[in-house]
Order: structure tokens, then sequence, then C-alpha cells
């Protein structure tokens, strides 16, 4: 018989395991007297962190107390204002199951307790259980939490470590259908954990798309908990030591998913919410742009636009300032002052002290030239915004002239100029449209259907950086270290049958060529070689099974000696 698991001991009093033919409700008893106490005069425990009660199980539990009875009664207790004069403290899965099995009465232990000692005996009863859901635990511990208790508490009165009690606690953070896949181990509690650091919209994109899907290869169930971080910090944050601007705000923010870590560090974080970060990011770039021009004779520049910058440029022509892109010059970098704990010997720090100060003095000597030359109309100082990090450079005036045509000057250099930029920015959009697609290959999968022609070749272009060299005048290459790109491509163009077969096998032989001692990959080296070289094969083994068997004839001939001697000492 199965019984629900009970702080209280087992009593030895019988109790019915008829129907009864009529409700009976009694008064409150002292407690440890066992009552029967209609059904209908209890209700259970809204506070009770359990939410979840298998209906097969219930149902199998039912028939079970119509054959045998209830052998353990529920406790409850008095109260009032909720319709009903009794509350379940524990044994909510028996009464349930009293119900379905159309029980007008259940045993009954009436306590009387009140409502902090009925709570924690509740919570007590359900920490206690082997069949507790890490959501049931999550609700219980967040219970506690709201009664002012704290993590410390909680470790210390239910003997759980501070570790675990925060490991359940954040899976409050989950949205329902992740939490029943964390319940019914469909992931595991630390993916659950980690996906419940991020907002409930991010949460739902990572149920739809790579935990609820049909599609196998945007799936990521079957990852482990490493790499399942890894693709959900990628996808779904940025780091913030990204950006300059004042992150303050940053450190206590909801989106700082390492808030939600067990031991955060705020200023490493990685923020979740991509509009926020974008704002910001226009706000400083803006700010610092608008302070700079009026301080100084600097213009604001870009030496590319792009999404990124195209709102923040909108914005500074709005506020009257003009985003021209340029070709420039950066100023030079300011060095880095030497860290006295970076250094093992205090002579290292003096020296890398010394050079730094020589570096620090150059380097104020190249930014005063500079400046000296933007004072007298020789250069044009700029504030470039291409990237988070703003930087200061700067134009030579007289390039600028060569390059405006408006002075009808070097037109043909101007020209060809014009055409290397274009050729450079249809670059950076192949650029970035690869970039991109890595990503989007890395993350999905492609059906496992036949390959096409298209991928057959592509198989053969990557099977070529195995050739051997000494085949590449086969193909119409002269020997040399290696294949360049362009050359693989020209010959997976035009291959015959001969040529397929010497690329394929030069690359069967690449994987197996390294192997080393007694392991699968030199046994499939020797089965290789007995496939195309048996005479050979037969003979080289020949020549180290004799070196072998002799070596063998020595170590018996030792074993047969020390038997003999142990054979005399007795």
């Amino acid at each position: 018989m199965k019984t629900s698991r009970s702080t209280k001991p087992r009593s030895t009093k019988s109790t019915g395991g008829t129907k009864s033919t009529k409700m009976k409700v009694v008064e409150p008893q002292a407690m440890g007297k066992i009552e029967q106490v209609g059904i209908g005069c209890i209700s259970p425990n809204p506070m009770n962190p359990r939410k979840f009660f298998n209906d097969d199980t219930l149902v199998e539990l039912a028939q079970n107390i119509l054959e045998h009875g209830i052998l353990q009664p529920i406790t409850i207790r008095e109260v009032s204002g909720n319709g009903h004069p009794y509350e379940i403290v524990f044994g909510e899965r028996r009464f349930r199951a009293a119900r379905i099995a159309g029980l007008e009465t259940i045993p009954c232990i009436i306590s009387n307790m009140d409502d902090a000692k009925s709570f924690d005996a509740m919570i007590s009863e359900n920490l206690a259980r082997l069949d507790i859901r890490p959501s049931e635990e999550a609700n219980a511990f967040r219970k506690l939490i709201d009664k002012d208790l704290t993590i410390s508490d909680i470790s210390e009165k239910f003997g759980k470590s501070e570790k675990f009690i925060h490991s359940r606690l954040i899976l409050n953070n989950l949205i329902p259908e992740i939490s029943d896949m964390v319940d019914t181990e469909r992931i595991g509690i630390g993916i659950g954990a980690d996906i419940a650091r991020y907002e409930v919209e991010i949460q739902a994109d990572v149920y739809a798309s790579h935990l609820n899907t049909d599609n196998s290869y945007s799936s990521w169930l079957n990852l482990p908990l490493k790499a399942f971080k890894e693709r959900m910090e990628r996808k779904y944050t940025t780091l913030l030591n990204r950006f300059p601007f004042d992150k303050s705000e940053c450190l206590e923010c909801k989106y700082n998913s390492e808030l939600r870590t067990l031991f955060p560090m705020p200023e490493h974080g990685r923020c979740s919410n991509s509009a926020c970060l974008s704002t910001k990011q226009q706000k400083h770039v803006v700010d610092t742009c608008l302070k700079a021009v009026n301080e100084e004779t600097i213009e604001v520049c870009t030496n590319h636009f792009n999404d990124a910058n195209e709102d923040v440029i909108r914005e500074l022509n709005d506020l009257g300032v003009q985003v021209t892109c340029k070709d420039t010059i950066s100023y030079p970098g300011k060095p880095q002052i030497p860290v006295r704990e970076c250094f093992g010997q205090e002579e290292e720090f003096n020296q890398a002290l010394e050079e730094y100060h020589c570096e620090e003095a150059e380097y104020q000597a190249k930014v005063a030239g500079i400046d000296q030359q933007v004072a007298k109309g020789e250069a044009r100082k700029y504030i470039d915004i291409s990237s988070p990090e703003l930087s200061y450079c700067y134009t030579l005036v007289e390039a600028d002239r060569k390059d405006d045509p408006a002075n009808g000057n070097n037109n043909e250099d101007l020209l060809a100029k014009f055409r290397a930029k274009d050729k450079r920015n249809k670059e950076i959009a192949v650029e970035k449209t690869v970039e991109e697609l890595k990503k989007l290959f890395k993350e999905s999968e492609i059906q496992p259907v036949g390959l096409t022609d298209f991928e057959e070749s592509l198989l053969y272009f990557n099977m070529l950086s195995s050739l051997e060299n000494r085949h590449f005048g086969c193909f119409g290459v002269e020997e040399k270290f290696c294949l360049t790109d362009e050359e693989k491509f020209e010959i997976i163009q035009n291959m015959t049958p001969e040529q397929k077969n010497m690329i394929r096998r030069d690359y069967l032989l690449s994987g197996v060529i390294h192997a080393f001692g007694v392991s699968k990959k030199s046994s499939l080296l020797i089965e290789l070689a007995r496939l195309h070289f048996p005479d050979e094969l037969a003979g080289i083994e020949h020549k180290h099974d004799e070196v072998y068997q002799k070596r063998r004839q020595s170590i018996e001939e030792k074993i047969r000696d020390m038997n003999l001697e142990e054979t005399k000492v007795a």
C-alpha cells in the first residue's frame, strides 16, 4: 500500500476503509486524537507549495484506500473565514485520493497550531518528500523568504546548503512552460537556473525556438550546461564592458544577467536588453560629441555608415552638428602606466616605469604637434564615432583640398579613390554576410538528406587540403607546400574519377597516418595497409614478430626460473 510521507508517527489505530453513509462533522479535540471529519468541511491550504498531483497515482491511491482504508490520518487545524471549518496542514494527497474514492469522511488529527506553526509544519513536510519537484522546492523557499527568513536561516532550519537554496529560488523566475520542463526532467536544473536569469520575453523565445521545436537542428535540448550557457549569452546578451558610457544604472538593473548569479559581479555583467543598451550608447555618443564641439575646434566624422550609427548621425544633424565620412589619421595611442603587481622583481617594474615615462613624453610631444597644426589651420581635428569607444583623429588640410571635388584637382586620383572606397564597402558587406552565416551554421543544423552536386564539390574542396604534394602534378599544379583556395576551386570544376579517388584516398590516409602506439587509429592504419600492401605488411609484421618472439622466450625463461626457486624454498 502506498501512503504519503508524513512527519507524524504512524498510528496503530485502525480506520475505516469503506464509505461512510453520513457526513460527520466533529468538534476540535486534543492534539493527537484521531477523528473522522467530513471531507466537505476541509479545505486545502492555499500556502501549500505543492501544486502538482499526478492524476494516475491519485487514482491508484484512491483504489488502495477503497481496499485497505487510510492507515495514516491527515493533519488539519481549525480556521475561520474561508468557508470551511478546517484547513489541511499536511496530507493533501491522501485528502484528494479520499475525495476521488468517494469517501464522506477522512481520519484526521486536529491540531491547534497557529498560522506560523502550521506553515512551518507544512513546509517541513513538503521539503522532506522524496518526490518533491524543483518548482515546489522553489515555491517553498520563496514562501519562507516572504516570511522574512534569510537564506542562512533557511539553511540552518532545513539542513539545505545556501547554494542549493539559491539554485531553487531562482527557478521561481521561470515561465510556466520551462518550469514544467525542469520538473519533468526534460531539461536539467542547471539549465533551468541559467534560463531564469533572463527576462520572460527571452525565456519565451528560448522555449519556442530552441526547447519546444520540431526542428531538431535548432533544438538546444541535448546541449551540456556549458554549451547551453554560451549559446544563451551569444544570442541574447551583450557584454557591458564593451561600452564606455556610465554603467552605474546597469549595476542594479534587472536586465544585467550577472545579478542573477550566486556571486554576482555586476561590473562584468551582460545586458539582455539590447534596446536599452542602444539608447544609452546613443546618448553617450551624442553628449560626448556636443561637449567636444562646444569646448574646442573639432568636427565629427565616421569612417563608415552602418545601422548602429545612423540614429546618432541623424540626432547630431538635428542638433546642428554635421557628421562627415572621412579617411582620417588616428591620434597616437596613450601609453599605459605599469602596475607594480604585474612584475615579479622591483628592477623589472622600475625599468617598465622608466620606459613608460619615455613613451609618455613622446606621446605628449606628438599630440602637441598635431594640436599646433590644427591651431595653424594645417590640420583638422575630428572625433570618430565609428566604434563604441570614440576616438580622436585628424586630417591634413592639404590632403582634404586634394580630395575635395570642388577643387577640380587630381580628378583621376579622386575617381580611383571613390572606386576603391566602393569596392571596400562591397567587401565589408560580404564580410558581414559571411560572419552572420558562420554564426547561423554553428547554431543550426541542415536536414540529413542526400548531398547536392554543389555539396559534393564542396566536400572535395575541403578534402584537397589533405592531398599529398607529390600528387599535385596529377592536377596540373607544380609541387609545392600546399594548394591555394583558388587552385582548389579550379580543380573541383572538372575532376576525373581517378582524380576523385586520389583525393579521397589521400584524405582517408591523413586521418590515420599520425597513428601512435596501440590504438584504434593504429589498427585502422594496419588494415588499410593490409588492403593495399599485403606483401609489404606481411614482411614488416614478420620482422617485428621475430623480435617479439625472442623477447617473449626470454621472459618465459625468467618466469620458469622464478617458479623453480619458489618450489625449492617451499
